[in-house]
């Protein structure tokens, strides 16, 4: 008698297939689950090997420019400094003729007032990048800032060929802002407009749209201007248009922090021509 072992497979087969199709079928869904799984956590690993990789770019980048701002610290601290104890050594050197030292402690003093400056925008810096929340704001009068700005700028310029002036007429103006970070951020526009001004005008102005929706506020001056190509990169750290004046490059880096925390733009008129004009956009309502 001869066996077809391969018919008696298929039909073993068959009959095993009807019988345990259910649980075929089970074992199937399982496999498929199992494929999705695994799959799932491929990609969450692959994610999180990104978010860790970005996390590091991220501590890296902090650190390179905590670094940068350290040794730019430290150099803008050491020469005023150094003045200081130049200008010092020679007060208390008695070989050298006391009218030749009249000079010298208003020297001292310019010098003290540079550090002090500087100390308090690493202050106001280190407040203001701890945190991205928007800034506590109240009703102010408007033209009063101003007002007090131009008035302080006036009394510090010594460019005699350089007016300043607040082209809005005294009236109360309630706008709703941070009036403290406000007038920080025109004192800083002003003085850096005075700085790249040698003659001409420095003037400031505001007005409230026909809403009233939107304060804007422009500095504009008659000095140097700011090529196309660099009217963005100026607003961050470190950057000066001219590496020859005196100053941190941190001022218009942190006007724009101060201004993006109280929900408004800040940007240089790239339509102006005659010099700088630094436009400030703030939400009001």
């Amino acid at each position: 008698m001869n066996l077809d072992f391969s018919a008696l497979y298929v039909l073993w087969a068959t009959d095993f297939f009807q019988k345990n199709e259910i649980l075929l079928l089970c074992f199937g869904v399982i496999i498929l689950l199992l494929l999705v799984i695994m799959i799932v956590v491929s990609i969450n690993k692959t994610r999180r090997l990104k978010t860790l990789q970005q996390l590091n770019e991220v501590a890296e980048e902090s650190n390179q420019l905590k670094n940068a701002f350290i040794a730019n610290m430290t150099h803008e601290i050491r020469t005023p400094l150094n003045a200081i104890n130049g200008f010092t050594d020679l007060l208390l050197d008695k070989t050298i003729d006391d009218k030749l030292k009249e000079d010298f402690p208003g020297m001292i003093q310019e010098n003290i007032g540079k550090l002090t400056d500087l100390l308090n925008t690493m202050i106001e810096l280190s407040s203001l990048v701890c945190s991205t929340e928007k800034l506590p704001i109240s009703s102010a009068d408007i033209f009063v800032i101003c007002h007090q700005e131009i008035d302080l700028l006036k009394e510090a310029n010594t460019k005699h060929d350089v007016t300043i002036k607040l082209e809005n007429e005294e009236e109360t103006c309630l706008v709703w802002t941070h009036p403290l970070y406000l007038a920080l951020v025109l004192k800083n526009l002003l003085n850096n407009a005075v700085k790249f001004t040698d003659k001409g005008e420095v003037r400031l102005s505001y007005h409230l749209d026909m809403d009233g929706k939107e304060l804007l506020i422009t500095v504009t001056d008659e000095g140097i201007g700011i090529s196309p190509d660099k009217q963005e990169w100026v607003f961050e750290r470190f950057t000066k248009v001219d590496s020859f004046k005196p100053g941190t490059g941190l001022g218009l880096y942190i006007c724009r922090i101060i201004i993006t925390r109280l929900g408004g733009t800040i940007h240089v008129d790239p339509e102006y021509k005659n010099g700088c004009r630094i436009v400030i956009s703030l939400p009001q309502g």
